[in-house]
């Protein structure tokens, strides 16, 4: 295997270069690097596509990273050759990216040697850039590459005088990296020289992608190819370059002629083509061209160029080329391109040999058209030098189309000398006038606006060292470009646009990425406050953070932000007087970035709404119920109370049915929710005046017994509920445990009654806690045997003691009393006519089944029964015919016997929880005991209730 470097240079060759030795016989289309063997260097199919990676440390030149990008660029030009089966693919994994050992073989670097640690960059290096290839001298397979930039001379990505464009010489490098040499077209990227500051090798030339073509040919449609020999009085030319020139005079693709004399070029336009052929005996040289040491090349011809002719797709032609006598015209200098720019005068100097000044010389641009026009020649004889300069404008139109032109000289008496791709026409450069917005959040899909001259769509646009995407059209005619941002980091950055020549406009800090997202109000409530201030509003929409303030009637107003990027609050401050204006929230590190409430905002002299509770404050999340608002300074008649049922956000409200019983009282019903805490509000129709309460109510889940709740206290000193439907006698044991790891949640427990008052308490220290009854831990709690005093339904709370919060799991065992298990009977006899009726007590919870027989002895004749619940209902009665009146459930399940003499139930279920009141009539004129018995069967529950759900 061999190892080589490949370079560019400033002003002089590669010093040191290992040269590759050319095998007689073998064609050098397209400038390829080949080994010693003839073999084209390059990589083996499976080694595709290629992997590179660019070590983290970057440029030391370059302080925002940017030389990341300008690589990545570079690749992605030549990724972007049609016709070519290779690809070059990044590998930015950070261990990747760390590493340094360049001479492995598992590793493509492309690295800034800072301290020459590599080698190549000793004393006082012209070299830029080297590509050190290792590759196989028997199949020329590349086994191992790495982009080395020499980092003692001075680098930029921005085209500042006094450094060389990183972007430029990657471009170049990695044409090595893939296999390519020099190329003997001055303009194209894989010529051998470039100065500072140079944006032409950035964009690759026609000439640059024949050669990746060949290299790693694939189908490219709509193409032709020519073949031939190149030849002087018989004698075969070996290194003569050959290039094809469409009749507009664009040089199109370029190479050599093999030691035969032989040259092919292929992946031709179907259009009209030239053949040209000339010596490489100035500005390139062939000691420039490591494929042509060892080669017995011929410079001793001047420059031929055949007819014009046209290729068909897919068609080959062949065509020699038969060269005059060798001439004394030849170009020194420059080494490098010289531009022209669209819809200007340049004056082009050159330094020849062999040129007279006389009338009949000059200068031209062959086979271009009226758009590039050259004018009178100016010599100059150069005293102590080797040759002369002569200097020539060319004047370029707004329609010369853009590419590499040769350059022509000829003298008086008829000497010719040819410079390939010597002149490039490019467009005038790109400007940028205006970048709107100036600033954005970090969020994605803010769309980027400028305004510019020649940038035309399809632009490449990036911020900073952030690729952003190619420009779209804003507006008819390209006036106005567009990109759409993807999130950005927290920057300010420059904007840099480069056009496909490579040119590109830089607006220094034209972008400033900020936190936070745009923000869009949808809503605003209150929309009128007091004079006084204090007043509490909240603020409906998008995009919310804590890095914006509010804006309202000239005064800056601190929100309040809790996380919710759909909802702020803020506080109104004091007023003088009545402002009307609209609510503004405002990013503080973007002016730009605003949003303006929709509806407009009022301070009054009259006083907020008031709301001050909703009693009860725990409902059933089964059932829901009856709620009085407590409020004040509510005026008007359409008034509504609202719900969230998200308490996280004031957004999703429910009204609630509402009326009035009494000018000061409101009532409202709640439905079934979800168990959790919810906010309220008390508003006007229309939101102008609203009074909002945070937790006003807790939808508690209905527990039995062997049910449980699984929940958190979230906040420090909050609380949760349950609701318990209990019997009196009934012992209830409670535990609550703390549940999952790193929970700190010191459980507690309080039992209140209906009225509000504390029954027991597990927490020390309160007065309402004892010990006999209560079971403390550090990650549970428990109540255990307390005996309930009365049918009632009972709130348990569940807390966090000294604030502390986390997960839990509460579990109820209930032991009901006897009494709730059977009914006895009275001792008294028969109800007698004319007299009330026999009342038995049930006492029961909500689901229990009714079971049972009672009988009447004697003559006892039952006409009738009535079943009442504790609201009163009826459900169970008998009309004047003694006819059971129920709904057909009830009918299905109790049987009164049409001779009076017995009344059965079969599982009857009670709806209702607490005491029912059964009523039993004789027929006149009968009288005798009642026998028999009723069972009550409670409902068990296996029931798992979880906070925010049904």
């Amino acid at each position: 295997m061999s190892r080589g470097a490949r370079g560019f240079v400033a002003r002089s060759w590669l010093a040191g270069l290992t040269l590759v030795l050319l095998a007689a016989g073998s064609s050098l289309a397209h400038v390829t690097i080949r080994n010693s063997a003839g073999k084209a260097v390059h990589w083996a199919p499976s080694d595709r596509p290629v992997r590179w990676v660019m070590n983290d440390a970057g440029s030391d030149d370059i302080l925002d990273e940017s030389e990341h990008l300008a690589v990545q660029r570079a690749a992605a030009g030549w990724n972007d050759t049609l016709g070519a089966d290779i690809e070059l693919l990044e590998v930015s994994t950070p261990g990747q990216r760390a590493r340094t050992d360049w001479q492995a073989n598992d590793l493509h670097l492309v690295l800034f040697d800072e301290a020459n640690d590599s080698g190549f960059f000793g004393g006082n290096s012209s070299l830029i850039a080297v590509t050190n290839l290792q590759f196989s001298q028997g199949s020329g397979r590349i086994l191992d590459a790495d982009l080395l930039f020499n980092g003692a001379q001075p680098f930029a990505t921005d085209l500042s005088a006094g450094a060389f464009d990183v972007r430029g010489v990657a471009s170049h490098e990695l044409g090595h990296l893939l296999g390519l040499d020099h190329s003997a077209v001055v303009g194209a990227t894989m010529a051998p020289f470039t100065s500072l500051a140079r944006f032409e090798p950035r964009s690759l030339h026609a000439d640059d992608r024949a050669g990746l073509r060949a290299t790693y040919p694939a189908a490219l449609p709509g193409t032709g190819r020519l073949e031939g020999r190149v030849q002087r009085g018989g004698v075969d030319l070996a290194g003569a370059q050959v290039w094809a020139r469409a009749t507009d005079g664009r040089v199109l693709a370029a190479t050599l002629t093999d030691s035969s004399g032989r040259y092919e070029l292929d992946g031709l336009p179907p259009e009209a083509l030239r053949a040209v052929a000339a010596p490489l005996d100035g500005p390139i040289l062939p000691g420039f061209l490591s494929n042509l040491a060892g080669l017995a090349y011929n410079t001793s011809f001047a420059p031929v160029q055949s007819d014009a002719f046209m290729l068909t797709d897919g068609g080959t032609l062949m065509l020699d080329l038969e060269a005059p006598a060798d001439v004394a015209l030849r170009v020194l200098e420059p080494l490098t391109v010289r531009t022209l720019q669209q819809g200007s005068t340049s004056t082009v100097h050159v330094r020849v040999v062999g040129y007279s000044p006389a009338p009949a010389a000059g200068v031209s641009i062959p086979d271009a058209g009226p758009e590039l026009s050259v004018g009178d020649v100016q010599f100059t004889a150069l005293p102590q030098a080797e040759g002369d300069l002569i200097s020539v404008p060319i004047t370029v139109s707004d329609d010369a189309p853009a590419g590499l032109y040769d350059l022509r000289l000829h003298t008086a008496g008829g000497a010719v000398t040819l410079v390939c791709g010597y002149l490039e026409v490019v467009p005038p450069p790109p400007a940028i006038d205006m970048v709107l917005p100036p600033c954005s959040g970090d969020q994605a899909d803010t769309e980027l606006l400028f305004f510019g001259t020649n940038v035309p769509v399809g632009s490449e646009v990036a911020l900073g060292d952030t690729l952003i995407g190619p420009a779209t059209d804003a507006s008819e005619g390209g006036a106005i470009l567009a990109v759409t941002l993807p999130a950005l980091a927290p920057g300010l950055r420059d904007l840099v646009v480069v056009v496909p020549s490579g040119q590109e406009a830089r607006v220094p800090g034209a972008h400033l990425a900020v936190t936070g997202a745009q923000p869009q109000i949808d809503f605003v409530f209150p929309r009128v406050a007091q004079l006084a201030g204090g007043t509490l509003v909240t603020v409906i929409g998008s995009g919310f953070g804590p890095e914006q303030v509010i804006e309202l009637g000239g005064e800056q107003i601190t929100p309040i932000f809790a996380g919710d990027p759909q909802q702020m609050q803020f506080v109104t401050p004091a007023y003088e007087g009545i402002v009307t204006d609209n609510v503004v929230v405002r990013n503080t590190a973007c002016d730009e970035m605003f949003a303006v409430s929709p509806q407009t905002f009022e301070i009054v002299s009259q006083p907020d709404m008031q709301l001050h509770a909703l009693q009860p404050t725990v409902l059933p999340a089964s059932e829901g119920g009856e709620a009085v608002v407590v409020a004040e300074n509510y005026a008007g008649t359409f008034l509504r109370v609202l719900l969230g049922f998200d308490s996280t956000t004031s957004s999703s409200f429910a009204d609630l049915p509402l009326e009035f019983a009494e000018p000061d009282t409101i009532f409202v019903t709640v439905p079934p929710g979800p168990v959790g805490g919810y906010d309220a509000l008390l508003a006007s129709g229309s939101f102008e005046f609203t009074a909002a309460l945070a937790d006003a109510l807790y939808l508690a889940p209905l527990i039995d017994s062997k049910d449980q709740l699984v929940g958190g206290i979230d906040t420090p000193g909050s609380t949760d509920s349950i609701l318990l439907d209990g019997l009196a006698g009934t012992r209830v044991t409670l535990t609550l445990k703390r549940t999952g790891k790193n929970n700190t949640l010191q459980p507690g427990l309080r039992v209140l009654r209906d009225d509000g008052s504390v029954l027991l308490s597990s927490v020390e220290g309160e007065p309402e806690f004892d010990a006999q009854l209560s079971k403390n831990g550090a990650k549970q709690t428990r109540i255990a045997k307390l005996e309930l005093p009365a049918t009632e339904r009972y709130t348990v709370e569940l807390l966090g003691v000294g604030g502390s919060t986390g997960s839990y799991r509460l579990t109820l065992k209930e032991l009901l009393p006897k009494s709730a298990k059977s009914l006895k009977l009275p001792k008294q006899g028969a109800p007698a006519p004319g007299v009330e009726p026999v009342e038995l007590a049930l006492s029961a919870k909500a689901g229990s089944l009714l079971s049972g027989k009672l009988s009447a002895k004697g003559d006892l004749v039952l006409a009738g029964v009535e079943l009442e619940s504790p609201s009163g209902a009826l459900l169970l009665s008998t009309d004047e015919l003694g006819v059971l009146q129920a709904d057909a459930d009830v009918l299905a399940r109790v049987i009164l016997d049409a001779e009076g003499r017995f009344l059965r139930f079969k599982k009857l279920a009670l709806p209702e929880f607490g005491s029912w009141t059964l009523r039993l009539f004789a027929e006149p004129d009968t009288s005798g005991p009642l026998g028999g018995k009723l069972t009550l069967k409670a409902p068990k529950g296996k029931t798992v209730f979880t906070e925010g759900e049904g």
